[in-house]
């Protein structure tokens, strides 16, 4: 069954494609005034998705809605293994891909046999290059990873999340991008770090992992920005105010385990050109989310 979801706002376009048997790409608004789009891909199976039509070298997309179940799928080095997924990545012709995929497992014949789980993300895509960053890849058993300098008009955002092997499934779970502007024994330099506290699965050694990713944006743009704080189950207006904005996810918390395409966090774009942005958090878990304007 497919469900999709469009948005229409002022001075904007829509449009739903149809992305194959098993995978739904979950409808985009793009708001022309101010150049950012939003949309979103869910499926079990696909390992393809939904290009954004955004190029790197002068856009950049994040993390705006992370749910499905993230837990099924192992990782043996075997390359028909596939942990469960979801996020925004770069393709070859250097456009962004909106991903998502359910986990498999590879059977004693050597095939790959697909779980059936459902993952779903979304993305916020903004007219702003990407930070050029040495290593924006945390591992689970990495520390924090230092994505790089606390610049007054820089912004960092979660990208992507790989859990599977029965990772993410526990309530203080997670991983996020956060700025440290002291210094501790994790963080012995300030600036913009990606981390988490996501395990090792004990058995076969898989480890989740997570991207992330900065933008620079130009000073004159950033008359006010917003954090959400650590939202908890429920949904919360982000934004005040006139003129147009954009929010991403900087952290998700808490078991994404629950096999449905929509249970987990997703940020809401508004309807009117000027309107607020939402956060919409499933039960058993938590979230938080930076807007600019």
């Amino acid at each position: 069954m497919r469900t999709m979801m469009m948005g229409l706002s002022l001075l904007a376009s829509a449009c739903v494609l149809d992305e194959g048997d098993d995978s739904d790409v979950l409808g985009t608004t793009e708001q022309e005034i101010d150049g950012w789009i939003s949309g979103g891909f869910s499926s079990t199976t696909s390992l393809g998705g939904w290009d954004t039509g955004k190029h790197k070298s002068n856009a950049t997309c994040v993390l705006s809605q992370l749910a499905g179940d993230l837990s099924k799928g192992d990782f043996w080095d075997f390359a028909t293994d596939v942990p469960s997924g979801a996020g925004i990545r770069e393709m070859a012709s250097g456009n962004w891909q909106v991903f998502a995929h359910g986990g498999a497992n590879t059977d004693q014949n050597g095939d790959r046999d697909w779980i059936g789980n459902v993952a779903t993300g979304s993305a916020v895509c903004v007219n702003h290059p990407k930070v050029a960053l040495s290593n924006n890849i945390w591992v689970s058993s990495d520390g924090p990873r230092r994505l790089g300098a606390a610049l007054t008009n820089r912004r960092c955002f979660l990208q992507s999340v790989h859990a599977g092997s029965a990772l993410f499934q526990q309530t203080d779970d997670f991983v996020r991008v956060k700025k440290y502007t002291t210094t501790d024994a994790t963080h012995p330099t300030t600036g913009w770090y990606l981390e988490g506290n996501l395990g090792t699965n004990s058995h076969t050694g898989a480890k989740a992992s997570a991207t992330a990713v900065c933008i620079d944006f130009p000073a004159g743009s950033m008359d006010h920005d917003w954090d959400s704080g650590l939202a908890v189950p429920g949904t919360t207006t982000l934004t005040s105010g006139s003129g147009i904005k954009m929010c991403g996810l900087t952290t998700v918390m808490g078991p994404f385990n629950v096999n449905t395409w929509n249970h987990g966090v997703v940020i809401n774009p508004p309807i009117l050109p000027d309107g607020q942005w939402t956060m919409t958090v499933s039960s058993g878990k938590r979230a938080r989310a930076m807007c600019i304007r």
